[in-house]
């Protein structure tokens, strides 16, 4: 079996909660074995379970903090042009972009299936990385809508060691079948062509590496 991604097949079986993960021993990625997937039409009634309001102050807080997070890269926004990746049903991020003067447009592949046909100065993907079935091709897709400055911002949270697994609660998340570690991160920035230029808690602030800012 090959690591969705960096290829290798270089995998330690875990398993947890009943259902068996890869652990690669080349970019230290945990993720779900292809049998214990959902079905895409499982997968799509689960996120359209979520109950994201965009009127909880908490959840608007929380994604503010990440829009924040990426316009600091930026000495002015102003025209910007930002892709919400993997956005979700809501357009509460895109609006809070436009906020600060930006001009968003909203991606993801059963809510806004049209792909941009566009290059931007900000990518933003928050919690998605973590449903990438092959996060190779995942992260391709995001750095090909970059421009030549443009920074990539990635929100998810990175596991814990492997003793605390089990009681980890983003795996009672059935979507979340790619989880990341700081080796992982590092793996992504010495091999994809990228450099992490800013990380904040769950945070991570990417640049193509021939164009850092």
């Amino acid at each position: 079996m090959d690591c969705p991604l960096c290829l290798k097949q270089t995998i330690d079986p875990i398993q947890l909660k009943r259902k068996e993960y890869g652990l690669c021993t080349n970019c230290d990625l945990l993720f779900l074995l292809p049998q214990f997937h959902l079905s895409e039409i499982e997968e799509f009634k689960r996120y359209l379970s979520h109950n994201n309001d965009d009127n909880d102050v908490k959840y608007k807080e929380y994604l503010l903090e990440g829009v924040k997070f990426a316009v600091q890269f930026f000495s002015s926004f102003s025209g910007k042009k930002v892709l919400d990746f993997g956005s979700g049903k809501s357009k509460l991020t895109a609006q809070l972009f436009e906020g600060f003067g930006g001009v968003a447009q909203l991606y993801d592949p059963y809510f806004y299936k049209e792909i941009p046909n566009d290059k931007f100065d900000c990518v933003f993907a928050c919690e998605v990385v973590e449903h990438f079935r092959r996060p190779i091709d995942g992260f391709n897709m995001m750095k090909s809508f970059l421009n030549s400055s443009g920074v990539l911002v990635v929100r998810t949270q990175l596991r814990p060691s492997l003793g605390e697994l089990n009681e980890w609660w983003y795996l009672r998340d059935q979507t979340h079948v790619s989880l990341y570690s700081n080796k992982t991160l590092s793996w992504i920035e010495r091999t994809q062509g990228l450099k992490l230029i800013n990380i904040n808690k769950d945070l991570f602030a990417f640049q193509l590496l021939d164009n850092l800012i």
